[in-house]
């Protein structure tokens, strides 16, 4: 079931990507020349992300250590995560946009993909932490009309991530949302001060994304 939520995840993201039109903005043409150059550079990077990934998994397995039974259901999830950094790293960082059908395509196969692990492995509390993957997404929700620091793409990137640190680090759930927030308020702050302007809106996206993947990756592996 895992693999034919990534099987429709890609067909769909592959044509939200190519049609995009968040890929002929201005400050990205000005940079990347023409809307192929912007896909194409999505592409490497996603690429080089899941060449790493999967060199760093491959890299555990030789030196003896045992590969998570749950690999079935975190591979989907570590390459639907991949591809939103990949889009991220160039559009947000560039554009401070993210297609929005992109965003949504990427929450919705998160949550589900969440809720499978959780149904697959009979997680201990499995239906309180589907309700409370529930509640957070609709407080999520809520907060993106009422909070206007905050990019709307970010919030969608959290309705994304947040599933997946109640499903996978359920024991660790607080720490695991606070190092995605923390990791994203660091580089704010570095950022604001490397320009010396505490006001200037960072595109945070992509370390929200960086450091949700490094957690499952670590998953993966130890």
């Amino acid at each position: 079931m895992s693999w034919i939520i990534l099987i429709i995840y890609l067909v769909m993201f592959s044509i939200i990507l190519i049609a995009s039109p968040v890929n002929s903005d201005e400050a990205l043409l000005n940079k990347y020349k023409d809307r192929k150059n912007v896909l194409l550079q999505i592409v490497l990077r996603f690429i080089v992300i899941a060449t790493i990934t999967a060199i760093i998994i491959i890299a555990n397995y030789l030196i003896g250590k045992n590969i998570q039974k749950t690999l079935d259901i975190l591979l989907p999830l570590m390459i639907i995560l991949q591809s939103q950094l990949a889009v991220a790293l160039i559009t947000d960082v560039v554009a401070h946009r993210i297609d929005r059908n992109i965003n949504r395509l990427g929450y919705i196969s998160t949550v589900l993909l969440s809720i499978l692990y959780l149904s697959t492995y009979n997680i201990e509390n499995t239906r309180y932490l589907v309700i409370l993957i529930t509640s957070i997404e609709i407080v999520t929700l809520i907060l993106f009309f009422v909070i206007t620091s905050i990019g709307t793409a970010d919030f969608r990137i959290l309705l994304a991530i947040n599933p997946i640190s109640i499903a996978i680090f359920s024991e660790y759930l607080c720490f695991s949302i606070a190092i995605n927030l923390m990791a994203a308020a660091i580089y704010q702050f570095v950022i604001q001060k490397k320009e010396g302007n505490r006001k200037l809106s960072v595109p945070i996206g992509h370390i929200l994304l960086l450091a949700m993947l490094i957690q499952v990756v670590l998953k993966v592996v130890i």
